[in-house]
């Protein structure tokens, strides 16, 4: 466990090289200047920043080179010399180490800097960095003054409801609540400060009675989020030394501006807690969100579809567009929620099926399969089973289209109805139709429509045996959903009807509590969806989980299952969300 004592030391040394950056300055001499002993201290040092002295040095010279580089004032020889490189020759092939690209290019690009490598843990907890838009939202809560009527130190009394648990309770502030909690501290015009915390509203809620309405402005932020942990101590602690790295080393090392106009403030669910900190300028003052990174995805993509057919790597793409291998990779991933390895290999089996869907014969589904570089079939018809679950023959006689989802969703996302209610709980007894071993291989089974299409309005066997088999056309009340397989090992699609008890059930039907609460429910405007089902359940899986989701992640609720329902002859989506 790192102790603060330990912690205030190492900031002090960080503020002690950012302010000595265009100095000669070895390890011997920092160490010096803070009496410790050279070896020591370089121990001391790698352990907590993670890497060693000289390395994590250089990484800050570069990125200040590179400030001025794009300030464009002085020479690339002048530049190289004041951050310690004695000719442009030595500079030049660190920097584009660093970088990801040349000096020369970088200025002609204008392009910003990817951060210094962040912290990966905070005392074995793991910490996620997000650059996020968040929209501006209403929120409503409670004054809670501080202890003992004192100003209190906002750093070090962050995770308040932490260490105030029963204050917060007798204000009716309840993190284990399903609501999305927000806390800040606030100032009064008389400059007093006080901890302001209670539920984010959306859609129009009333404020809670006894509870002020609070409007928080949009910005740009760099959320940083840590999964919570059972124990509200460590909790505290973890919470604590969160924020104190963000504020005090992430922002320093990386140069970060705060947004002085906007709030900072802390958030927290049932799993994580969040600290979101507003955001004027980066590295280089430019938008947080820089344009390279934002624009310069669709170029990226744009670049492999143009070179999809030839022998490329992902070191290929990430020095055609300027960007370190690593760093190229951690913001693909970052965006796709897949590394670009796995990107370009799914790509080639989405155009390779486009073009089975032409083929007329075997020599010309093996001629897709070469032209997208898949040397052997076998691995081709391995791969393209477990991405479509049908061999490239059967593939080639179903009617799945290979779409792009964001026009998709754009262009179709009027196409249904979306209404927030509150649900009771519910049960379902059903079978597993599909197992899936990752989140990726459920997003991605193309099979699922139309299983769900057939046994939304036919019983499978084990229905067919119960009470629960629905024996007239038009009354199915069935529910699907993913569930962790019983065994641990993956998820199950399951699919059967809403039953009122699990008495009397098939041995082998699963029996399923669905949780009560608040949900966004999608339908179809269409009267009735029971001669289109598989094509309404693409639809709307389409336009629900790779668009509304997607703009409304803050929202969902992502500690309940989504699922879905047929009655009244209508498909319906249900997505959890904050109340």
């Amino acid at each position: 466990m790192t102790t603060l004592k330990h912690i205030l030391e190492m900031e002090e040394i960080l503020a002690y090289i950012m302010n000595h950056l265009e100095e000669d300055l070895p390890v011997s001499r920092t160490a010096e200047y803070f009496q410790y002993n050279e070896a020591y201290f370089s121990k001391k040092f790698s352990d907590y920043f993670g890497m060693p002295y000289g390395k994590f040095l250089a990484g800050l010279r570069l990125r200040k080179a590179a400030e001025e580089i794009t300030e464009g004032k002085t020479t690339f020889k002048e530049i190289a010399r004041k951050y310690g490189y004695g000719d442009t020759r030595s500079f030049s092939k660190a920097f584009k180490r660093e970088i990801g690209m040349s000096p020369r290019q970088f200025r002609e690009e204008n392009v910003s800097v990817p951060d210094m490598p962040p912290r990966e843990t905070i005392n074995g907890h793991t910490i996620k960095i997000q650059y996020l838009t968040i929209k501006g939202f209403r929120m409503a809560g409670r004054r809670i003054p501080g202890e003992g009527g004192k100003q209190p130190d906002i750093l070090e009394e962050c995770a308040y409801p932490f260490e105030y648990d029963a204050k917060c309770k007798e204000e009716g502030i309840n993190l284990e609540s399903e609501i999305l909690q927000i806390g800040m501290w606030l100032h009064t015009r008389e400059g007093e400060i006080y901890y302001f915390m209670g539920p984010a509203l959306f859609e129009g809620q009333p404020v809670p009675e006894g509870m002020e309405l609070f409007d928080v402005t949009p910005g740009e932020y760099a959320v940083f989020s840590v999964e919570r942990d059972a124990d509200r101590e460590t909790m505290l602690k973890i919470q604590r030394l969160m924020v104190r790295y963000a504020v005090k080393e992430w922002r320093m090392m990386n140069r970060k501006e705060t947004d002085r106009m906007a709030f900072t403030f802390e958030a927290f669910d049932k799993n994580y807690t969040y600290f979101c900190l507003p955001l004027v300028k980066g590295m280089l003052k430019q938008s947080t969100r820089e344009e390279k990174e934002t624009r310069g995805i669709d170029k990226w993509i744009d670049y492999i579809d143009g070179h999809i057919t030839e022998d490329i790597s992902v070191h290929d793409i990430a020095m055609s567009v300027h960007y370190s291998e690593t760093h190229f990779r951690e913001i693909f991933k970052s965006y796709y929620g897949m590394s670009p390895a796995e990107y370009i290999r799914k790509r080639r089996l989405f155009l390779a099926a486009d073009e089975i869907k032409k083929a007329q014969n075997q020599r010309e589904i093996k001629k897709a399969a070469n032209k997208y570089h898949f040397h052997s079939e076998q691995t081709f018809r391995e791969q393209f089973y477990n991405e479509f679950q049908v061999s490239p023959e059967e593939y080639a006689h179903t009617d799945f289209k290979v779409i792009n989802l964001d026009q998709y969703y754009s262009a179709h996302k009027e196409q249904i109805r979306v209404t927030f209610c509150e649900e009771t709980e519910t049960k379902m007894a059903g079978i597993s139709l599909r197992n899936c071993e990752s989140e990726e291989e459920k997003q991605g089974d193309l099979d699922i429509p139309g299983l769900a299409g057939y046994f939304m309005i036919h019983d499978t066997e084990p229905v067919k045996k119960s009470r629960y088999s629905c024996k007239i056309r038009g009354q199915e009340n069935n529910m699907a959903l993913w569930a962790p397989s019983a065994d641990g090992k993956g998820y199950d699609y399951i699919i059967g009807p809403v039953v009122e008890s699990f008495d009397d059930l098939p041995e082998e039907m699963e029996k399923i509590t669905v949780e009560g609460g608040r949900y966004a429910v999608f339908e179809t405007l269409a009267k009735r969806d029971e001669n289109n089902l598989a094509e309404s359940y693409r639809m709307l899986s389409r336009l629900v989980f790779f668009g509304w989701v997607k703009e409304n992640r803050v929202r969902v609720n992502l500690s309940k299952p989504t699922y879905v329902r047929y009655f009244g002859q209508k498909l319906r989506f249900y997505v959890p969300v904050y109340s």
